[in-house]
């Protein structure tokens, strides 16, 4: 597995059914379902169905929420294994998942599925690789659909500022840095306080998403240090993969959003493989003052 996998082997190895929701209300995630559910309603009972980057299934979960004829195959790069580590899993027990896989170089052969699909996944890889594979593979006739980050999106935007106050807590000297070294002899509580001061009256903001977890965490392992040095090591040690792990992620995240140029050139990359494609929408989710951009949603079918 390649390095820039392995922060999305850790975050999906979580009871984590979903990546990317603007907001944890239920509608909006039902919203979405409801993309997936409309997709395959269009379909033959037994279509064979290939997701790709799949993560913990969303996708599949949504299709066969409704019916659950479909023959699902379900890949994605990092190591994945959602009926291990997803409480619910639902349906997916009838989903094939492969991990492993680069969406951009398919060890599927032609035209052997009805249909496609991805869940801001495919923007990651290599877009003029996937157009290719994804031609490949579907029948003649064959639709695809495919929900990618928008650049603007409710999504993306604010993990600039998480990506900002993971960067605050990770820079050299920091507070993590300095916690480190408290574990290896080299500094004292006291200094790990006063830094974790610093850090607090630092600018910039603060999150219980991050810096509450961090702190939380600090606490337990200066609990810790002085009857069980190998626990406070090791609950150390995992802190900071997660933190560095999900600086990772947010960062590929914001990387791999497109912009309505990219989009555009994306679809024109499909088209050259032989498939006709319609304008990408923008989708919102939400009504009003709730409204919220999700991403763009790009469908096509194989002539």
């Amino acid at each position: 597995m390649t390095d820039d996998a392995s922060p999305l082997t850790l975050y999906w190895s979580n009871n984590t059914p979903q990546s990317c929701i603007a907001s944890q209300k239920g509608s909006d995630a039902e919203a979405i379902e409801r993309v997936w559910r409309d997709f395959v309603a269009e379909l033959k009972y037994d279509a064979k169905i290939l997701d790709l980057a799949t993560g913990n299934g969303a996708v599949p979960g949504a299709m066969l929420r409704d019916r659950q004829g479909y023959a699902i195959t379900a890949v994605d790069r990092a190591d994945i294994a959602p009926l291990k580590y997803l409480e619910d899993p639902g349906h997916l027990q009838q989903v094939k998942f492969i991990g492993g896989i680069d969406v951009g170089k398919l060890p599927m052969a032609d035209q052997s599925f009805d249909a496609l699909s991805s869940q801001f996944g495919i923007e990651y890889g290599d877009l003029a690789a996937i157009a290719t594979e994804v031609s490949r593979v579907l029948k003649p006739g064959g639709r695809c659909l495919f929900l990618i980050h928008h650049q603007h999106s409710a999504i993306v935007s604010p993990n600039a500022l998480l990506i900002e106050e993971l960067e605050n807590a990770l820079q050299g000297g920091g507070l993590v840095e300095t916690l480190q070294a408290f574990l290896k002899g080299s500094c004292s509580a006291p200094q790990v306080e006063q830094k974790g001061q610093q850090y607090l009256n630092s600018p910039g903001r603060k999150t219980r998403q991050i810096s509450g977890q961090l702190f939380e965490g600090i606490g337990i392992i200066l609990k810790s240090a002085d009857s069980n040095s190998d626990r406070a090591s090791a609950i150390a040690e995992n802190m900071v993969t997660r933190l560095k792990a999900e600086y990772a992620r947010l960062k590929q995240m914001q990387a791999a959003s497109l912009s309505r140029e990219e989009i555009l050139d994306f679809k024109a990359q499909l088209v050259n493989t032989g498939l006709r494609v319609n304008e990408p929408e923008a989708m919102t989710v939400g009504v009003g003052e709730d409204e919220a951009l999700i991403g763009w949603l790009l469908s096509g079918i194989k002539a």
